[in-house]
């Protein structure tokens, strides 16, 4: 440094420190630019180095300044730096390792969260996701990460139940193997824990899988039925009765010996008498007709007891599902799930025709009859749920005559308005009973406004 240099010192060094506030914040001098990060770390004013802060574009300068600086308000403009370059999808954003060392450095919620989201880079990702605890973001990204390994560690950091039944939902068209894993982990973990839907569940798929084994013909495979047996004493103490009626009836059926068939019968074909052979005065007579009708007959029965058979597991499959379909309807009902009840019970009584005198179909149609109750008691609710709804739409169709609308978008307003109040009439009607109207007064009113 020369005498003038010593004397006349540029105007970023002045004492004054509004004088080196107003140049650090404006001056392009090549030697100010080059001496930012020597300001934003060791000038006396916080003012004049945040305003060295604010331009400085380089990830690796701004990472040295955070662990010497104390003041609160200059620390704060830092992390913002940080943030602001660390999440830049632009061309021209940090290199991978800064932005890393960003990440590893920061305890900032909200960087972080950003980087596990947005981060242009897969692994930038997964680093971020390694220190992202809030359940809910997991679950947006395991659903929305475009990686598959990225999608598949936020799913083994998610514990809620509640997150980990939004993410196999949003997955079931995303990545089938993910959601077929995770529904199997959600299952295991409710069964851990007793849940009652759990436990259901498990024990209507282990009976529904015994059944079938048990009309299956030919020999039985032993070792699934062995399998299947040591699955059910893990819900055994948990299932309900009638699951518990069902396994015995279905035990007590595999304990019966599997019929054997008999060996086929075999034809006989007769050749033919030849004319050389046959009697000069007497006719030999042919073979009598008797002799072929008890093959014919044990041919048609064997026909008729497969036919009886197969119509015999196709019957036992039907109600095995519409018990299925009953176990899921008492489900819904208790979940409060009208519509879903609604189509349900549907499923169920398409199943049962044509099966009146069926002994299982008859006990069927009396559990389903018993659950006639519920499903009036919730669809009173929803009506009275839905005149909410009607009230609103009675308001605002006698607002329509004082709006000033074009007549095409009143048109289109009113028919909008209609079309909502059927949808709410046809949520509340239940197949096979009398339509369930919305209260007179109710109607007239909305008629008349309309």
């Amino acid at each position: 440094m020369n005498w003038k240099q010593r004397l006349f010192k540029p105007k970023w060094q002045h004492k004054d420190a509004d004088i080196r506030l107003a140049i650090v914040s404006t001056d392009g001098d090549p030697e100010l630019i080059s001496n930012l990060v020597e300001i934003a770390a060791t000038d006396t004013d916080s003012r004049v180095r945040c305003a060295a802060i604010k331009r400085l574009h380089q990830l690796g300068n701004i990472l040295k300044l955070v662990a010497g600086e104390t003041d609160v308000e200059v620390k704060t403009l830092l992390e913002d730096r940080i943030r602001q370059l660390s999440t830049s999808a632009d061309a021209s954003r940090p290199a991978l390792e800064l932005r890393m060392q960003a990440l590893e450095a920061t305890v900032d919620r909200q960087l972080i969260e950003q980087l596990a989201s947005h981060a242009p880079e897969a692994e930038l990702r997964r680093a971020a996701l390694a220190r992202v605890e809030r359940q809910g973001l997991l679950g947006d990204c395991c659903i929305e990460d475009d990686d598959p390994q990225n999608r598949r560690y936020a799913a083994e950091r998610i514990t809620q139940h509640k997150t980990l039944k939004r993410v196999i939902e949003g997955l079931r068209k995303r990545d089938k193997a993910l959601y077929t894993q995770l529904q199997a982990r959600l299952h295991q973990e409710l069964l851990d824990k007793a849940d009652p839907q759990a436990v259901g569940a498990e024990a209507l798929a282990i009976c529904t899988a015994l059944e079938h084994l048990a009309v299956e013909s030919g020999k039985r495979d032993t070792a699934a039925i062995e399998s299947l047996h040591k699955d059910w004493k893990r819900v055994a103490g948990m299932a309900k009765a009638e699951m518990l009626v069902r396994y015995q009836r279905i035990c007590e059926r595999l304990a019966t010996p599997v019929p054997a068939r008999p060996p086929p019968v075999p034809v006989v074909v007769k050749p033919p008498v030849e004319p050389a052979q046959a009697a000069p005065v007497k006719k030999a007579s042919p073979p009598p007709a008797a002799e072929a009708i008890p093959v014919a007959e044990q041919l048609a029965i064997k026909q008729l007891a497969t036919e009886l058979d197969e119509q015999r597991k196709q019957v036992e499959q039907q109600l095995t599902k519409a018990e299925e379909l009953l176990t899921r309807l008492g489900e819904e009902l208790e979940q409060g799930a009208l519509h879903k009840a609604f189509e349900t019970r549907a499923l169920v009584q398409q199943l049962a025709k044509g099966h009146g005198k069926h002994r299982g179909w008859q006990q069927l149609n009396k559990k389903m009859a018993g659950m006639q109750g519920r499903l009036r008691e919730l669809r009173e609710w929803h009506h009275w749920s839905n005149n909410k709804i009607r009230k609103r739409l009675i308001a605002e169709m006698e607002v329509l005559p004082a709006a000033d609308l074009h007549p095409d978008a009143l048109l289109d307003r009113v028919k909008s308005l209609q079309a909502e109040w059927k949808t709410l009439e046809k949520s509340e009607q239940i197949h096979g009973e009398k339509h369930y109207a919305a209260t007179p007064w109710m109607w007239r009113k909305f008629s008349a406004a309309g």
